[in-house]
């Protein structure tokens, strides 16, 4: 795939953080080739995003708003060459030529059940339909109805994948009420209107099999398809309708097989490094967006601080902790919370700090610190484990030394004693940033090196690489 029009979807580009800044790195890449929109649901500032993700290039870019239609992005995706989603947790279909879904962690996968529904839609299929066993896709034969019940006026949507015929909607007295003519597009989007009452959906063809898949009601609403015989094959029908599934570490891969019975291909993201910083002081740091523990995807601040005041009273002398992050008002209370609990300690919370702030803390630190996870029931919820980490690798880039949570992706990116230490408790990091910090000045430089070293492999020049190879293998 070398030209062409190519959409980049990412409901979050407001946010303007790590997983923007990974979806920045995809738009870039694709550009060298196709002419790229960012599509997005709600209006940002694109200069704001260059300048803040450090990409001035993608001030060149075109935006597209497509507002907040729970099928808005399925719908254009059609309109473009080459469809990439990365939204975190987008069930959206594709409909482009090719599709890339980008995965930063599996969603599961569950089934609406009555209560979601509130009874008020009910598709039940003949026993000579296969139902996918997530029951949200459907093969119809040929002259074959299902029985469709509307507690209310409802609209329905749902996409046909390549077929030619005609769906009717027939009410209990055999008229017509609706009709939608299929035109064997790769996948098409269909929409129908269902009022109150029992209906019949039914394939007209007399020869072609009609694949349904994600249908829905208006308002987002999953449907679920009762009855026929299920079909165990196959994964939920939104991850089918791509061509390349793309997971940012062996982690959400574990976790991709796992949960939507597919496999796709490991691509780590790029990282901007940053220069080895020539002299480092006394300065643990961790870099994260102020999240309160219940939000799920927390980095745990409060719980390094806590850490960082016992190592102050067991006698630890002439070293501070510098914590950096983002903080919507939303998680204010949470950010207070960790400020109060540095409050006469060697602490530094900066919440909102600006680039040259992030550069020189990042220049200073010597230790760095990543616990995203700690004191969360990983095995129950996986998610709140980081899938990746790019700011541990920054750090190793300077020459700091990672001390990461022992789960998920930073697990990947720190080869224990080797180019750091992981931990799996509070006591285990205390224990392991004692020791660094006791390293004769030759072992914790050699430390510092092979740090910065096992940084290097996450560049921009790898990521670009191994993504135009992807792409060539998928396409081929």
């Amino acid at each position: 795939m070398s030209s062409g029009s190519a959409g980049v979807f990412n409901r979050f580009w407001s946010t303007m953080g790590g997983g923007e800044q990974l979806a920045s790195a995809y738009a870039l890449a694709l550009a060298s080739s196709f002419s790229v929109e960012l599509i997005t649901t709600s209006p940002f500032d694109l200069e704001l995003l260059a300048r803040r993700l450090g990409k001035p290039e993608l001030a060149h870019l075109s935006v597209r708003l497509i507002g907040d239609s729970p099928t808005a992005a399925t719908e254009i995706s059609a309109e473009y060459d080459l469809f990439l989603n990365h939204s975190f947790t987008s069930e959206d279909v594709n409909l482009s030529k090719f599709g890339v879904y980008v995965c930063m962690f599996p969603q599961s996968f569950r089934r609406p059940t009555a209560d979601d529904l509130l009874r008020r839609f009910n598709v039940q299929a003949p026993v000579s339909t296969e139902v996918s066993p997530f029951g949200d896709s459907l093969w119809i034969p040929p002259l074959e109805a299902l029985q469709v019940r509307a507690s209310n006026d409802e609209v329905l949507t749902f996409v046909v994948d390549g077929a030619l015929g005609e769906i009717d909607l027939v009410d209990s007295n055999g008229g017509v009420i609706a009709t939608r003519v299929l035109g064997a597009a790769q996948r098409e989007f269909v929409t129908l209107p269902v009022p109150h009452g029992e209906f019949t959906l039914v394939n007209r063809s007399e020869s072609c099999t009609l694949h349904i898949l994600s249908p829905r009601l208006g308002d987002g609403m999953r449907v679920y398809i009762e009855g026929g015989s299920v079909n165990e094959q196959g994964a939920p029908a939104f991850i089918k309708s791509y061509d390349l599934t793309l997971s940012i570490s062996q982690f959400t891969e574990s976790f991709v097989r796992e949960r939507w019975g597919i496999s796709g291909v490991v691509h780590y993201p790029p990282v901007s490094l940053r220069p080895v910083a020539p002299t480092k002081e006394n300065v643990i740091l961790s870099v994260g967006r102020f999240f309160a523990e219940d939000v799920g995807h927390c980095k745990q601040q409060l719980r390094m601080v806590h850490a960082f005041r016992r190592m102050v009273d067991d006698g630890l002398d002439g070293w501070r902790l510098s914590l950096v992050g983002g903080c919507d008002q939303q998680y204010k209370d949470y950010a207070l919370e960790v400020r109060r609990a540095a409050h006469g300690y060697p602490i530094d919370v900066y919440l909102n700090a600006d680039l040259e702030k992030l550069d020189e803390e990042f220049s200073r630190a010597s230790i760095y610190w990543h616990a995203t996870g700690l004191g969360t029931d990983i095995n129950e919820h996986p998610d709140r484990a980081e899938h990746f980490g790019i700011a541990p690798i920054e750090a190793m880039s300077t020459g700091a030394i990672p001390i990461v949570f022992d789960f998920g992706g930073p697990r990947e990116i720190v080869s224990s004693e080797d180019s750091g230490f992981t931990f799996d408790s509070v006591h285990s990091l205390i224990e392991r940033t004692l020791k660094v910090i006791q390293l004769p000045v030759n072992e914790r430089i050699s430390l510092s090196e092979s740090a910065i070293s096992r940084a290097s492999f996450f560049s921009l020049d790898r990521y670009l690489s191994e993504f135009d190879e992807i792409l060539k293998r998928a396409s081929s």
